[in-house]
């Protein structure tokens, strides 16, 4: 192997317990959850690894507890692999995005933990204030889609938008509550063969976040940004991007932009990158680049459980 990427999950990976066995076991992981909970002065870890649920999935805590679990088991894998990761790249989705940033060095541990959680909580006050939904949609084009969401955002003059562009076949729709529910009665007209309604109360990367963004703007106006030490992958140009300016420019751009990940995973692709490494909460990932790429490669570390495959597909890269 001669290279290999990294990708951190986001929003709905999450799940009671995440973490637990790490802090128990390794001091590496036990610091991180100590000092992120002592910088959100809230018991954070408890959260994760007790619940409950309903407060696990708001989405002002889910936010930040991905972020520091899913660094946390980086920094675990660092301490057992002996050595810091060398990765090509690195690419999260949406929330992902911030863990690769602190995972690249260009946002410190701290500031990338407090952007999430304020994140988060602009979101939650956005989707009060603007009532939304996503929908999950199997089995059509982006073209096809486009075309129903357009007769459906004539008719109703209501906000719809495709969110996600996840893999070939697989896409995430974001809007109001009424014009998802047209939607998802006419949904055959795209062609779609199946769809689900995610379990979430906002509308996200909709316009309808478009205050919430604003707001976030201001606040990373006044955060540090550092050069990328790897190419992190942009979510909204599916592009690499380094530089301090090129990425507060994505991350100001994100909460309302398109994510698109088909276009992130197929980059990395013919950029020689077939090898991936999949680290924090749940493993949806791998299966959307296997969608992707099929002749890829993906392991997935959420767990103790799978410290030693993600060991031996670090050891096999440094060969």
């Amino acid at each position: 192997m001669t290279s290999y990427s990294l990708l951190f999950p986001g929003q709905g990976s999450q799940s009671v317990g995440m973490g637990k066995d790490l802090y128990a076991q390794f001091a590496a992981a036990k610091t991180i959850f100590d000092e992120a909970d002592d910088i959100l002065e809230m018991a954070l870890s408890h959260i994760c690894f007790e619940g409950p649920a309903e407060i696990l999935n708001n989405t002002a805590i889910t936010q930040p507890a991905v972020l520091v679990t899913s660094y946390a088991l980086l920094k675990v894998l660092e301490e057992e692999f002996g050595q810091a990761l060398r990765p090509t790249a690195a690419a999260g989705h949406s929330l992902g995005e911030y863990t690769a940033l602190v995972a690249s060095g260009s946002l410190s541990f701290k500031d990338g933990l407090t952007l999430v959680q304020k994140r988060g909580s602009l979101m939650k006050s956005a989707g009060e204030r603007s009532a939304g939904g996503m929908t999950a949609v199997i089995g059509a084009d982006v073209p096809a889609i486009n075309v129903l969401i357009n007769k459906i955002s004539d008719s109703t003059n209501q906000v719809l938008k495709i969110a996600n562009d996840n893999c070939p076949g697989q896409l995430v729709i974001s809007g109001s509550p009424t014009a998802l529910q047209e939607f998802e009665e006419h949904y055959k007209e795209s062609g779609a063969k199946f769809i689900k309604r995610l379990p979430v109360s906002v509308a996200c990367h909709t316009p309808l976040m478009a205050d919430a963004q604003k707001k976030f703007d201001a606040i990373l106006e006044q955060t540090t940004i550092n050069p990328s030490s790897i190419d992190v992958i942009a979510n909204t140009t599916a592009k690499p991007i380094r530089e301090p300016q090129e990425i507060r420019e994505e991350l100001m751009n994100q909460l309302c932009g398109l994510i698109l990940w088909t276009q992130t995973t197929s980059l990395l692709g013919q950029i020689g990158c077939m090898h991936f490494l999949e680290i924090g909460p749940g493993k949806v990932l791998c299966g959307l680049t296997k969608r992707t790429l099929p002749q890829s490669e993906c392991v997935s570390f959420s767990s103790i459980a799978q410290l030693e495959s993600a060991l031996q597909f670090l050891g096999d890269g440094e060969a």
